[in-house]
């Protein structure tokens, strides 16, 4: 591997480590922000802290709001968490900023999820929920797209919970178990309360 290889690597899981503390608030919001404007085109929801999924219609200003809804509500956690098992004092804006930053995978989830197979595959899947089978065929070229994209979700799921937790584990400076522990619990709470949150507002 060559060191622009590296590099890319490094930008890719360690985006933190390049940009100033304002750099990155501004540059996560904005991804929260476009992320949601993409979201609205198809009733994309990010109705939980790592989750996304095609629902409901709904006003768009909701889909605006719940990205920064899961981004408070998990940052919040954290920082409490991280607070009473650390007794470590860390710089708020710069945390939720890369918190922010954390979550621009998600942008290309939102991208995934406007192809018109899994469209095709989201609408299908809720017919079936009222027993209606017949609306929509599946073709081979359509089972690959959507089996890609589901693939493709999972792992960038997997790749922004790796950004999270980097982020968490640098600034309470904790690694290991315990590291692990605190993310996952503070992960868990943040997504059952956001969950109850956007509920109510979709």
């Amino acid at each position: 591997m060559d060191n622009s290889e590296k590099s890319l690597l490094k930008i890719l899981f360690e985006p933190f480590r390049y940009l100033s503390k304002y750099q990155t608030f501004i540059i996560g919001l904005t991804i929260i922000l476009i992320a949601g404007v993409i979201n609205s085109f198809a009733n994309i929801h990010f109705d939980g802290v790592f989750d996304v999924h095609t629902g409901r219609p709904s006003s768009f200003i909701v889909f605006i709001l719940e990205g920064y809804i899961n981004l408070i509500i998990l940052t919040g956690s954290l920082v409490i968490l991280g607070k009473i098992f650390t007794k470590r004092n860390i710089d708020i804006v710069d945390f939720l900023g890369q918190q922010a930053l954390a979550r621009w995978p998600l942008l290309i989830s939102s991208m995934i999820t406007l192809s018109e197979p899994y469209q095709k595959y989201c609408h299908l899947r809720s017919f079936r929920e009222i027993q209606d089978f017949g609306l929509f065929s599946f073709n081979s070229y359509d089972n690959i797209m959507v089996s890609l994209s589901i693939i493709c979700l999972l792992l960038i799921t997997i790749w922004t919970i790796l950004l999270m937790y980097k982020s968490f584990s640098k600034n309470y400076k904790v690694q290991g178990l315990k590291g692990i522990m605190l993310f996952i619990l503070g992960s868990i709470f943040a997504e059952i309360f956001s969950k109850l949150v956007i509920l109510r507002i979709i």
